[in-house]
């Protein structure tokens, strides 16, 4: 089925209920490079790797200097790094072939602004960054309506048929993310399959604080509306 990404993760006991909910993929927001209310330092986030279960992915959500980046992941070896700044092409490019050679998958989010452009400059469409992503090495990329210059604004919901259209055009697997939750994922799911959803806001009561009931609620429509069986 499609699978779930839930973001944000601050602390052992929404980690393990997350697990316990049945979540695929878990992020931690480490060494962002401007104030979010999420923000770990890598020790925290080395602490909290130690509790996610083997059935469980991590992936740590991060942004700026390519060294930084790679110097995190080499010391903190999650699953996953979610390139979610200012990265550019190039950038991506060389740490997905970097961090590959470490076992570490790439996640590459592409931002899009209100009136649906792409916020990476190198590219005058988001179809034209999806396919040009879909050359590299990255695992998947995220579509993501929280642009890099402002993460800590309300997130919106993206038009389903733009998304529809991006996962058709995709070569690699593609996540949908931005203003997801219990009460609009199933229309979500039923109109655009997509490969998998990443939650945040979504999933929490406030800030740092997930929400049992909410992410219950996401996991049972998720098992309700299978529709794609790859591995993440």
């Amino acid at each position: 089925m499609t699978k779930l990404k839930i973001c944000g993760l601050m602390n052992e006991v929404d980690v393990r209920l997350c697990a316990a909910c049945g979540a695929n993929l878990i992020g931690f927001v480490t060494d962002y490079p401007i104030p979010v209310a999420w923000q770990l330092t890598r020790k925290q986030t080395k602490a909290l790797l130690a509790f996610v279960p083997p059935t469980m992915k991590s992936c740590i959500v991060t942004g700026g200097k390519v060294e930084d980046i790679l110097s995190m992941a080499l010391e903190l070896r999650p699953d996953y790094i979610q390139l979610h700044y200012k990265e550019s092409f190039a950038e991506t490019k060389y740490l997905a072939e970097t961090l590959l050679n470490y076992g570490i998958q790439t996640i590459k989010a592409i931002p899009i602004r209100k009136d649906g452009s792409c916020e990476m400059p190198e590219f005058s469409s988001v179809a034209d960054a999806v396919s040009a992503l879909a050359e590299t090495r990255v695992s998947a990329l995220l579509l993501d309506s929280r642009c890099a210059a402002s993460p800590t604004s309300r997130s919106r919901l993206l038009d389903t048929e733009f998304c529809r259209e991006m996962i058709e055009l995709s070569l690699k697997p593609l996540i949908l993310s931005g203003g997801i939750t219990g009460d609009n994922l199933e229309r979500i799911l039923r109109t655009t399959i997509p490969f998998g959803v990443d939650i945040l806001t979504g999933s929490e009561d406030v800030p740092g604080k997930k929400s049992r009931q909410k992410i219950e609620k996401i996991c049972r429509l998720l098992a309700e509306n299978k529709t794609n069986p790859l591995p993440i």
